[in-house]
Parts: C-alpha cells; structure tokens; sequence
C-alpha cells in the first residue's frame, strides 16, 4: 500500500486544496523540522496537504517510510471556531456549525441520508444565525489568523512527538516526574462554586446571555427546587470527583496516555519556540489552550455522530480532561517563570479563556446540538430516504451534502 492509497480508503474528499496554502504549510513543516529533535532529522517524515470531511492530521508509516499527512479543512475549522471564541459570536453560530459537523462525520461513516438531513438542518440554522451581524477588524482577522497557525503548528507537533516518543526511549523516572508536575493538584474541587459556575452556564444559555442563575430564584416554589435541584448536583459532582480521581491513577499506569501527555507538553513547547518573539504572551497560551479545546470539540461531536450512525469511537473523558488539566498547568508555570511579578496571570488568563470556550463554542456545539440528536428523535429510515429523494429530484447536486452546506440556503 503506498500513501496515495491510504489516503483514498481512509479519507472522504472535501474539495481539492488551495496551493497557497500548500506553500504556506510547507513553510510552517521547515520550521517546525528546523527546531525538532535531532532524532526527526533521521527520519524525515514526508508532508502531505489533503483536504477531507475527516478534518485529522496523522503520522502515517508505510513502507518504512513516515509520511505526516495533515488536513486543510482542519485547519479552516479550528479558525472557523477560533472565530466564534474571539467575537464572543452569538451561539447560533456556533450551534449551526454543530449541525455541519454532524452532516460531514455522517458523511465519512457512508450515512447519506442522515448526512442530507443534518446539512439541511445546519442550512436553516445558519440562514438564522446570520440574521445577527458580527464584524471583524482587520487586526483581529490577523490575530486569528495567527492564532489559528499555532494551533495547527500544536496539531503537527503532537504527531511528531508521537515519533520522537517511539524512537527515544524516555527515562521512566524523567516522565514519572513530568506526570506527577503536571497533574499535581493544590487545591480540591470547591463543590459550591461548581455548583454555582455550572447553573449559571445554565441560565447564559437559556437566556442566550449572561445573566446569573440567582436571578432566575422569584417565588418560594421555585426557591425549594433550586435547593433540591443543588443538593442533586451536590451528590453527583462528589460521585463524580471520586471516580475520576480513580480514573485518573489508572490513566498514570496506561503507557499510551503517558505518551499523549507528552506529546501536549512537546507540542506546546514547540509553539512557544515558534510564536513567542510574534505575539503577546497572553495571546500565545490562549492559542495553544484553544488547539486543544477545539480539537477535543472535534471529537466530542465526532464521538456523538458515530453513535447516532450505530458505530463506535473511542473517547475517554476522563483521559481528555486530564489531557487538558496537564496542559494548562504547563502553561500557568511556563508564565509564572515569565513574568514572576504576576504569579496568578496564566490561571486568571486560562480560566476565563475556558469559560468564553465553554459558553460560545463546546456547550452551543456539544450539548445544545447532541441534545437533539438522538436514535428517539430523528426521522425513522425510511422518512430519511425519502425526503432525500425529494430532495434530489429538486436539486440532483445535492447528492453529496457538502452541496446543501456550500451552496443552499433554506430559512
């Protein structure tokens, strides 16, 4: 099998890549090299461009040969994301592109039907959002520009370090000491403030804006709910913070979670030598907590559509929120030696970046779409062939639903 051929039986085609972007790929492949461990440059792994509804950059080896093939349409979705985060766009927006997202991982599992119903369903989503206007200044479009160039930089060098993981053998003692930094916790969880973070996300997103959830509280009734309502929310959120702490000292046993907790730190080490003399500070640790958030989006929404098309797809919640925890606790430290006279900055700046994330990308996108969307709720089979009949009958293109997504609009 030679790469050419991998990519064809793995990968659904979006459309063909833009060679600027080719160019500008390669150029950012040479500087991640010039800068990689000694131990790539014996092995230089061949880059190659696609662009696929998959939306994955993979280290591929055949043949002996090692071949890093990353994804254009990745790389447009983590900006089309980074976007919404950094206007703080209206969560239509974002739960349209939930809808997209859904239509294209249906459309890699060979699911045509649902994959119609669900770019229809992002047609009419979309068409409504628009209806509220967002600008962009020309330097905020170039810092999102850049910010999207260190995520997929973190992306690309989280598959190399996979490769440098493999070919180095690490001292154990050196990545025991690494794990038990990074998932060092000083402070247990504070249930209340839990608690409290989590009905207000509630309420921002029934309200469609941030309005606390106290204020919602009128009348006595409602007062006895709101206490029945936390004292649930009490027993789980300690059931919860039990069975991950057990989870989370099988994950330090798991040799493959030892390896993805080191490729994020490489990863964001790489970006850091890359980015730190071209932006602020405060800009680039937000970038790179943003790769692995709408990276771990990606899944999430991947991870739900593959169910709904009766498949499975391997995603531990657990090992995703550890993931990420190492990784800002990496970054929170890299800060405090930067700028030691503000030794509480990179929490201050990380916690408030993830609770923007969580209100205007992850919860529109994971839990208002996926709350739709289930075997109970959708069409029956037959109703999905069906309307898709009609649908073709009216416009024959749409047989690939990426045509609905591009170029119809329904309101």
């Amino acid at each position: 099998m030679t790469i050419d051929d991998y990519i064809v039986t793995t990968r659904r085609p979006n459309v063909s890549t833009l060679p600027a972007l080719v160019s500008a790929y390669e150029r950012l492949y040479h500087s991640i090299l010039a800068v990689s461990s000694p131990l790539i440059k014996e092995v230089t792994p061949t880059l190659r461009v696609v662009n696929t509804l998959n939306k994955q950059t993979q280290l591929i080896s055949i043949r002996g040969g090692y071949h890093l093939v990353h994804d254009q349409y990745l790389g447009q979705t983590l900006n089309l994301l980074t976007k919404y985060f950094t206007l703080s766009a209206p969560i239509e927006y974002a739960r349209a592109a939930g809808f997209r997202l859904v239509s294209e991982a249906a459309t890699c599992c060979g699911h045509l039907d649902l994959a119609t119903y669900f770019a229809l369903a992002y047609s009419v989503s979309q068409h409504a959002a628009n209806k509220q206007k967002i600008g962009e200044s020309p330097d905020l479009l170039a810092k999102r520009a850049l910010t999207t160039s260190v995520q997929e930089t973190f992306v690309i060098a989280h598959e190399m370090a996979h490769l440098v993981w493999r070919m180095a053998r690490f001292d154990p003692v050196a990545i025991d000491w690494l794990l038990e930094f990074l998932l060092h916790e000083d402070e247990t969880t504070n249930v209340n403030q839990a608690i409290e973070d989590y009905l207000d996300d509630l309420s921002f997103q029934y309200h469609g804006k941030a309005i606390p959830h106290s204020t919602n509280i009128k009348t006595e009734a409602e007062r006895v709910e709101d206490a029945r309502f936390r004292a649930e929310l009490r027993q789980q959120f300690i059931k919860h913070d039990l069975e991950e702490a057990r989870s989370k000292d099988l994950l330090r046993q798991s040799a493959l979670f030892r390896e993805e907790i080191y490729a994020d730190h490489a990863a964001a080490e790489m970006c850091v030598e890359l980015f730190q003399s071209d932006m602020d500070w405060v800009e680039l640790i937000t970038a790179i907590h943003l790769a692995l958030e709408n990276v771990t989006t990606l899944s999430m929404i991947a991870q739900h559509s593959y169910k709904v098309c009766g498949l499975g797809f391997d995603l531990n919640p657990v090992a995703v929120a550890t993931r990420k925890r190492a990784l800002r606790r990496a970054l929170e430290d890299w800060t405090e030696k930067r700028i030691p006279d503000q030794p509480h900055l990179g929490h201050t700046v990380l916690s408030e970046a993830n609770r923007r994330y969580m209100r205007f990308v992850r919860d529109p996108i994971t839990l208002d779409v996926t709350s739709r969307i289930s075997a109970e709720t959708l069409p029956s089979s037959d109703d999905l062939r069906e309307a898709r009949k009609k649908l073709l009958k009216a416009h024959p293109e749409a047989i690939d639903p990426q045509f609905i997504i591009r170029h119809l609009r329904f309101g």
